[in-house]
């Protein structure tokens, strides 16, 4: 059978669309394929994306519990701002506002005075971390006192002797976990063991040298009633005796049942060393203990030793510290202070612990042979901890006993509060 011309020319159309259909649907199939893959590297690509932005999210996100570097002892409070951290570099910015109001019986005139204190004083402070290592990091602190009315100044015949703005702490640290921690600048001797060794909670309104509460202030001389040269600081307290000094201090890492030795190479021939031990906590006791060597503290000093330690019982809140101090007087003899402490820490309140204290010190010899002086007091401290609140009161007696001069005793009541960031 024969095929006409046009019946071939109608098969070779139909074959040539049936071939180009067929590349097309190959082209399209192949134009798929290739967009699926390049969705899958794009889907990737997101992923990893999300995965940087959560990591340096995750970097510059303030810490929910930072750090402290080199914390002071002496400060009680929730814990500074974090101005930056990151994996190996911490900025913390914290301080405290510390107002007082003295009332004063001196046994000739009473009065009321409105100071700052010398017992966590106001202040501002800057710490940095930078992390070297998983062992080693450099740090620095700047801490600076800002005093209106501060209490070593304020006496019965200097009231309101104004702002003090001192430079308390400007140290640079190293710290290596295996070796041992070197702090370089102005700053706490390592023989400033009170605020660490007292567990009764009680520190900001009656820390152990317990002079510190009202140290310019004036004994009267009981013959005429007019107030002497003799300051509650002479006998009580030496303003050296806060060991804020330029030196050189080296604490080493702890050891054994929470025990850490360290040293301080200060100016003028001054150096100290100390013990500290801080065992872990049981279920039923909390016990601290310390003691220092002093070649040369402070004026009219040679050596000084002491020793101090506090035990608490946890379920109770009952505690109990005493101290004892014995000092090399440069014009000769030996003098020795005694001072114990009882506390109680309750729970009365939701806000925070009710901590009381009842404290008796004793020194003799310290300035004239045969002299002596005793101070008794007793505090109760309110703390409210969500917003580093203390709010406490209570009365302290200074009493001096002197061969050349009879003086009334000073009779305080205080009223305080501290705000710590």
């Amino acid at each position: 059978m024969s095929t006409s011309p046009v019946r071939l020319l109608f098969l070779l159309l139909l074959g040539t669309s049936a071939t180009a259909n067929a590349q097309s649907l190959q082209q399209i199939e192949e134009y798929e394929a290739r967009i699926e893959a390049q969705q899958q590297q794009l889907d990737q690509m997101r992923r990893e994306l999300d995965e940087l932005k959560a990591m340096h999210a995750e970097q510059q996100k303030p810490s929910e519990e930072p750090f402290v570097v080199a914390a002071d002892p002496e400060r009680e409070m929730p814990g500074p701002f974090v101005l930056r951290k990151n994996e190996n570099l911490s900025l913390l910015l914290s301080g405290r506002v510390h107002r007082m109001v003295l009332g004063l019986d001196d046994g000739a005139n009473t009065d009321r005075f409105f100071t700052d204190s010398e017992q966590g004083p106001t202040s501002i402070r800057f710490d940095v971390n930078a992390k070297a290592s998983e062992q080693f990091s450099v740090g620095a602190t700047i801490e600076t006192g800002i005093r209106q009315n501060r209490p070593f100044l304020v006496s019965q015949d200097n009231p309101d002797p104004g702002t003090d703005v001192t430079v308390r702490i400007a140290e640079v640290t190293l710290n290596h976990s295996n070796v041992g921690k070197f702090s370089i600048g102005r700053g706490f001797s390592s023989a400033w063991l009170a605020p660490e060794m007292d567990l009764s909670g009680t520190q900001f309104a009656s820390l152990l040298p317990v002079g510190m509460l009202a140290p310019g202030m004036k004994f009267v001389d009981r013959s005429d009633d007019t107030l002497s040269d003799i300051q509650v600081l002479n006998y009580f307290v030496d303003v050296e005796r806060l060991l804020l000094v330029d030196r050189i201090r080296y604490d080493s890492p702890g050891f054994g049942m929470g025990m850490q030795v360290s040293g301080t190479i200060a100016s003028d021939g001054r150096w100290d060393a100390s013990f500290r031990m801080k065992p872990k906590a049981t279920e039923d006791w909390t016990f601290v203990a310390g003691a220092s060597f002093q070649h040369e503290p402070f004026a009219g000093i040679d050596q000084r030793i002491d020793a101090v330690g506090s035990v608490r019982h946890n379920d109770t809140g009952l505690n109990f510290t005493a101290g004892f101090v014995t000092e090399e007087v440069t014009e000769g003899g030996t003098a020795n202070t005694y001072v114990l402490k009882a506390g109680w820490l309750a729970d009365f309140f939701d806000l925070g612990k009710t901590a009381f204290s009842l404290d008796y010190y004793d020194v003799s010899d310290l300035r004239l042979a045969g002299d002596a002086a005793k101070s008794y007091g007793f505090f109760a401290v309110q703390k409210w901890p969500a917003y580093g609140i203390d709010f406490y009161g209570g009365y302290r007696m200074y009493d001096v006993d002197r061969p050349d001069i009879d003086l009334h005793s000073l009779d305080l009541i205080a009223l305080g509060i501290t705000l710590g960031f």
